[in-house]
């Protein structure tokens, strides 16, 4: 089972970000009340950089400077270890990790072992939970729902949402990997969707120390190629009607021209 400090809260870095109000309408949901939400499609950004900015948005968040934001990213290959994890669980060596060229990180998330790289969807909600009931579990939950819809309603894929293990599974294997952070009820990090990843990279690591559970992918799921960018494109839809927010899509360029 994944450890109980899955939620555990993370220090942010200040600096300043200002909003861009421009919304379209979405579906309101029975659990949050109706907000805005601005998504930004960020193509694939080294885990630095995309930390570095996840920081700066949620600090402007935290002080009311800028709505609820959806980064939609990629990442090169990485292996981040949350505060709950094991650098055990890490089973490749420092020398196949150098070859493969995959960088390995300690961050301020819950959880344990993860691998990102490039074929995978990374999502990392920032938003307020004091208007989203304040409820932490709800929000993780809110999460996997949201991927569970997409890949229900987009891809005729029957995904689960299994009790005692966060995330999202396909038949005994994860599809999805759910660790965040929060701090002052504002949301960091996220979620890590396999749409057509390197499956062999997930042999490097023990994916959250869970021993007794795989790995799978959409792609191989369907048996057909599915691209990032195509699901990237339908995502939003789902985290908008899951979170009673009104998706407004922007351009990094224009995230980047509000900073001041």
């Amino acid at each position: 089972m994944l450890p109980n400090t899955i939620f555990e809260k993370t220090t942010l870095v200040s600096n300043e970000l200002i909003s861009i109000h421009k919304s379209k309408r979405g579906v309101r949901s029975t659990q949050f009340p109706e907000r805005r939400c601005n998504v930004v499609q960020l193509g694939r950004m080294s885990y630095e950089d995309a930390l570095e900015l996840q920081e700066n948005v949620a600090e402007a968040r935290r002080e009311d400077r800028i709505e609820d934001t959806l980064l939609l990213l990629e990442h090169p290959p990485v292996i981040t270890i949350g505060r709950s994890g094991d650098s055990k669980n890490i089973l490749a060596s420092r020398v196949t990790l150098e070859r493969e060229g995959i960088q390995v990180y300690t961050v301020d998330r819950g959880g344990d072992v993860t691998y990102h790289g490039p074929g995978q969807l990374i999502g990392y909600p920032i938003i307020d939970l004091t208007n989203h009931s304040k409820d932490v579990h709800l929000y993780v939950y809110g999460i996997e729902k949201s991927i569970v819809e997409l890949l229900k309603r987009e891809y005729v894929v029957e995904p689960e949402i299994v009790q005692g293990y966060v995330g999202v599974w396909h038949r005994n294997e994860k599809i999805a990997a759910i660790g965040i952070a929060v701090r002052s009820w504002i949301t960091t990090h996220g979620f890590a969707l396999n749409v057509d990843p390197d499956m062999n990279h997930f042999a490097m690591i023990r994916p959250c120390g869970i021993m007794d559970k795989g790995i799978t992918s959409l792609s191989k799921i369907l048996n057909r190629k599915v691209t990032v960018d195509e699901v990237a494109e339908k995502y939003p839809k789902y985290f908008g009607e899951t979170f009673g927010l009104d998706t407004n899509e922007i351009t990094l360029e224009e995230l980047m021209g509000c900073l001041c």
